[in-house]
């Protein structure tokens, strides 16, 4: 880092370096450090030597006094780390790493989340095609892949189910939709025998499902986008006991050491960036700065053009030497670095690591285009020092039974947002009260109505009885002759607003269910209630008022409605 000290733009930045690297040193002579350069034709096949690189690099070590667990293999992105990961393991290398640990890693959660989608949306032909694939090969069902795809994939319904029954898989997809989202997944556990195949991923999967199924309205749907946003984070708890190598990001190892670290993909550029942007001062009326793309063409826009690319530039350059600098000091005994020969050397002024590590052994007089490999200290040395680190025990694992158990089998139901789940009268009118509430969320005009109720029909969340109830509730409401002229197909879409926050004056947050505007001044208030009247609904309902009124609203009207089952009562206040 003394070499690279000379080469950064910013003197600050220079002396930084070059202060930093006057450190002594102890009297320890043993390590050793390898830099291997590889020279691949194209970016497919310099995936395939780095990992064919670093699956050899472990074999060697492995022969020697180092564990697995003492291994850390270090990249710049999580995607060159799966990459990697997938080869290792593949060739029966154990890994652990947060990339690998997700559960969107395991071919069983693949296969619950395609089979809930299914249940849906049974014109998802991508879902379908992905929970068949699944099957085939987890029943290895003898019948050719592609034949088994055509033979089932047009199937639906009770004829899909039929088709899988003459394999040997008998599960009704259409059944799932009824079922709570719990239920649902141990369902599909039971009859595609995933529990025959448990691992660390189903069990944190379902933790995963049973914390959702404790939010309010969580259902399948909700869950499935809840799962989208989730499945980059969401992973096994990691075992820090178990013997296997380590991959992770640069990122993440700041602060962290191993006997051996190994860096494939040392080619970082000092000064890229994706889809850079700056700020840039404008003469305009309105605004002062714009937001545009930064580039090389930035150092033309005059003088602050060319002080703001100087500044980026300099500060990508910091940060990437940095991020050079927690790499190759993360390791303890042994660091592998393995980069790729530059098409083309730029010693006196390198914009890439690969060019720093040739551009140092050129000042140390030791590069030769013809030699690959440089190595500094004895690995054979390294490799035998005494160490406790080195002898450690061999600890047992065990992999828990995951045990499946419908809860029909116990004579238990799972209560669910679904109706069909709920048993009791009350029961039913309670959730028909909650799916009016959030639907009537939907409609501004009674027109939207129709459009709603289809849309759950094609998203199969309710039962067609569910349903048909529910449209026969909504028509009440805009049918009713207090309350009609609310929800005409004459009204402006911009004069209703469906759960629309307000903050009060004392900054309290409300939020009443309608409120439809007349004139602009004027306003309506509604709101949706379950169950029989109670003088805490009008105090809430007058508090709305009270706060438009404030606001210089006239309010015209204050109406309660309340559902119970399939009736409805409109109450004036």
């Amino acid at each position: 880092f003394s070499y690279v000290s000379d080469h950064f733009g910013d003197s600050v930045h220079e002396h930084l370096y070059a202060i930093g690297n006057q450190q002594k040193t102890t009297s320890k002579s043993e390590g050793f450090v390898q830099v291997e350069f590889i020279n691949p034709e194209n970016k497919e096949e310099s995936h395939l030597l780095y990992a064919e690189r670093v699956l050899e690099t472990i074999s060697n070590l492995t022969k020697t006094n180092y564990q697995p667990n003492d291994i850390c293999i270090l990249t710049r992105t999580k995607k060159d780390g799966i990459a990697l990961s997938t080869y290792l393991i593949t060739n029966e290398i154990d890994v652990v790493s947060s990339e690998t640990l997700l559960l969107d890693f395991s071919p069983l959660i693949h296969c619950l989340i395609a089979g809930l989608t299914v249940s849906l949306f049974p014109e998802n032909e991508v879902a379908k095609v992905g929970l068949l694939t699944f099957l085939h090969d987890h029943f290895n069902i003898e019948t050719a892949k592609h034949e088994f795809l055509k033979d089932c994939l047009t199937s639906r319904g009770d004829a899909f189910a039929s088709k899988l029954e003459t394999y040997g898989i008998s599960i009704d997809i259409t059944s799932i939709s009824e079922k709570s989202l719990y239920q649902a997944c141990e369902y599909m556990i039971h009859h595609f025998e995933l529990n025959r195949v448990a691992d660390a991923y189903l069990f944190a999967f379902m933790d995963l499902v049973l914390d959702f199924e404790s939010r309010p309205e969580a259902g399948k749907l909700n869950f499935l986008e809840f799962w989208e946003t989730k499945k980059a984070s969401a992973s096994v708890p990691a075992n820090n006991q178990q013997n296997a190598v380590t991959v992770m990001t640069i990122h993440k190892s700041k602060g962290l050491e191993f006997p051996v670290v190994i860096y494939p993909y040392a080619n970082t550029k000092l000064y890229a960036e994706q889809q850079a942007k700056a700020w840039f001062p404008i003469d305009d009326e309105l605004f002062d700065e714009a937001l545009i793309n930064f580039n090389s063409e930035v150092e033309n826009y005059g003088p602050h053009g060319e002080q703001l690319f100087i500044e980026r530039r300099n500060t990508l350059e910091l940060d990437n030497i940095n991020l050079l600098y927690v790499t190759l000091t993360r390791a303890i005994e042994q660091l592998y670095v393995f980069s790729e020969v530059p098409s083309k050397l730029k010693l006196e002024n390198p914009d890439d690591f690969n060019q720093l590590l040739i551009g140092y052994l050129s000042q140390q007089g030791l590069w030769n285009p013809d030699q690959m490999v440089y190595s500094f200290g004895s690995a054979e040395n390294t490799a035998n020092l005494p160490s406790e680190e080195k002898e450690k025990p061999v600890n047992q694992t065990m992999a828990p039974k995951y045990i499946s158990s419908t809860p029909e089998t116990h004579q238990l139901v799972v209560a669910s947002t679904e109706a069909s789940l709920w048993q009791t009268k009350a029961e039913v009118a309670i959730n028909i009260g909650n799916l009016l509430h959030d639907t009537m969320e939907r409609i501004r005009t009674k027109d939207d109505i129709t459009m709603v109720i289809e849309k759950y029909r094609e998203q199969k969340l309710y039962p067609e009885k569910t349903l048909e109830r529910l449209e026969r509730v909504l028509q009440k409401i805009v049918a009713h002759p207090e309350i009609e002229h609310l929800f005409s197909n004459q009204l402006e879409y911009d004069t209703i607003f469906n759960e629309r926050d307000i903050v009060t004056s004392k900054q309290q947050l409300l939020r009443p269910d309608r409120l439809n505007f007349f004139d602009n001044q004027k306003v309506s208030i509604t709101d949706y209630k379950t169950g029989t009247p109670n003088e805490t609904h009008q105090r809430q309902v007058n508090l709305y008022a009270e706060t438009l009124v404030g606001m210089g609203f006239e309010v015209l009207d204050k109406f309660l409605i309340y559902s119970n089952g399939d009736e409805i009562s409109v109450n004036k206040i």
